[in-house]
């Protein structure tokens, strides 16, 4: 009864959500779909997704094998380089038989991880905002997505992690996800990388194209 209590007191106080977009070329709703559980049989992962041996906290980890692109309304769009290493969501080990660390919510925490990594000043809540909006997007159980919230927002930064340098430097190479890489771009200052596209408009082909021609050249 009391943990019914706090969930709807945890929905009442969070804050009022946008349609964020997550978006990976015209490949991201298979990956999607394979991370939430969603391909069956021995179906291999989309060519964005690299399993790596390497763990983080004992969680196991992948790199990027594309381009990420996600927007946040009305026009924000980030872009997460190929070869980012993520765990995902950070779930601590007694909760995994309740929230996995992988589902519906893995492409939301990535965008997370990654808003950590550049860790912009003042934004912390902003990010956490953005992750409540794409675990709406991605439809996940409304009580899931507001304990992933109010987790972040309590003890998100609790070891430092917003901003840190250990969070920004995590990329390997796409070729082998053993080795190492610097960062391809400087950290920035700002996660968004353009105003240009409504967030409405973020599945338009042409904004896709122009995107990766923009951002993620081959």
């Amino acid at each position: 009864m009391r943990l019914a209590f706090l969930l709807l007191t945890f929905v009442a106080l969070a804050p009022v959500l946008s349609d964020s977009v997550l978006l990976r070329n015209y490949d991201e709703h298979r990956a999607f779909m394979y991370l939430a559980g969603d391909l069956t049989g021995d179906a291999p992962p989309p060519r964005e997704i690299i399993h790596s041996e390497e763990t983080i906290q004992g969680r196991p980890t992948v790199v990027l094998g594309m381009d990420y692109f996600f927007c946040n309304p009305p026009n924000e769009t980030y872009h997460i380089p190929a070869g980012y290493l993520t765990d995902f969501a950070s779930i601590p080990y007694p909760l995994t038989y309740i929230i996995p660390s992988k589902g519906k919510h893995s492409l939301p925490a990535l965008a997370h991880d990654w808003l950590y990594a550049i860790g912009e000043v003042g934004a912390r809540r902003k990010a956490d905002i953005i992750f409540l909006n794409l675990l709406k997007n991605k439809d996940v159980n409304v009580y899931v997505r507001q304990t992933m919230y109010w987790a972040v927002r309590l003890r998100g930064n609790a070891n430092g992690a917003y901003g840190s340098r250990e969070e920004w430097f995590r990329f390997r190479s796409v070729n082998n996800p053993q080795i190492v890489t610097r960062p391809p771009i400087e950290q920035p200052v700002s996660g968004v990388v353009t105003r240009r596209y409504p967030c409405a408009k973020f599945h338009d082909r042409e904004t896709q194209d122009d995107l990766v021609r923009a951002f993620a050249p081959s």
